[in-house]
């Protein structure tokens, strides 16, 4: 069996789809694993498993060999970048009216241009957001909320960790309760 650095070697060179697929068989569960990790609101795990695939894609399509790093250790990395990032994204969605505003009577040329929202959707997002905090204080900590809206926000661990004044790992920690009260509590709402 080749080893994952050969097997891209080879698929550069012979661009045989047949290496590409056994690098991402190789990699399924790595990128299954890392997707369950995250709570979707009406999204699928699927949507997740995606983003982690092309993630693996770029990995395979951007790894340097003459690199120190092993190609499992920077897969992960662009595995688990691809899918937070599209996790990041969703959760940005909710504010897209107010970063897309403008002022009409200013900017009466740029509105004519502009293709917009649909209404609708803004409304069910909103009523889907608000009922989320609404239940948040019912199912988690004041702690577990405050990580969990600073991390939603774009921090990384440790710019939370200093701005609560708490260790790194009580983050990753109250990151991981939430997400599983999130995910138990939320379970039966979910529609498909």
């Amino acid at each position: 069996m080749l080893k994952d650095e050969e097997l891209i070697k080879k698929y550069r060179e012979t661009k045989d789809g047949y290496l590409l697929e056994e690098l991402f068989s190789r990699y399924k569960k790595v990128v299954l694993s890392k997707a369950r990790r995250f709570y979707f609101i009406h999204g699928d795990v699927e949507d997740l498993v995606q983003e982690g695939m092309l993630g693996l894609y770029n990995a395979v399509s951007t790894f340097d060999s003459e690199n120190k790093t092993s190609f499992k250790t920077y897969a992960n990395v662009c595995i688990e970048r691809k899918i937070v990032s599209a996790f990041r994204n969703f959760n940005r969605l909710k504010h897209k009216p107010l970063n897309s505003a403008l002022d009409i009577d200013n900017n009466a040329e740029e509105v004519g241009k502009m293709s917009f929202v649909d209404p609708e959707d803004i409304v069910i997002a909103n009523f889907h957001a608000n009922w989320l905090k609404e239940k948040m204080g019912t199912v988690l900590s004041p702690f577990e909320i405050s990580t969990l809206k600073l991390y939603l926000e774009g921090y990384d661990y440790l710019t939370i960790a200093e701005k609560l004044n708490k260790p790194p790992k009580s983050v990753d920690n109250a990151l991981q309760r939430a997400k599983n009260k999130l995910t138990k509590y939320l379970a039966p709402y979910k529609t498909e």
